[in-house]
């Protein structure tokens, strides 16, 4: 699963609920952060963490190079997903 903090737009919020959800839930795939929500995206990365989900944070990239950080990540959140 995909999911990014910035559900609402530019309001901000609502993928912490979403992720609140997944952890009620003992959600058991891979979710992978997207979010580049300095606070929200990190919050979310721990709360997911703790209720013992495999979690990747792999925020949007937005400059050069980060590109590939984003692509190992989806390398990554593949090769779990496989191996559940």
């Amino acid at each position: 699963m995909f999911l990014d903090y910035d559900l609402h737009g530019v309001t901000g919020g609502g993928g912490e609920h979403v992720a609140k959800a997944l952890a009620r839930g003992q959600y058991r795939g891979v979710v992978v952060v997207q979010s580049t929500n300095p606070v929200g995206g990190p919050r979310m990365v721990r709360d997911l963490a703790a209720a013992s989900i495999d979690t990747v944070y792999a925020p949007a990239f937005r400059n050069y190079g980060s590109e590939r950080l984003w692509r190992q990540a989806l390398e990554v959140a593949g090769t779990r997903g496989r191996a559940a």
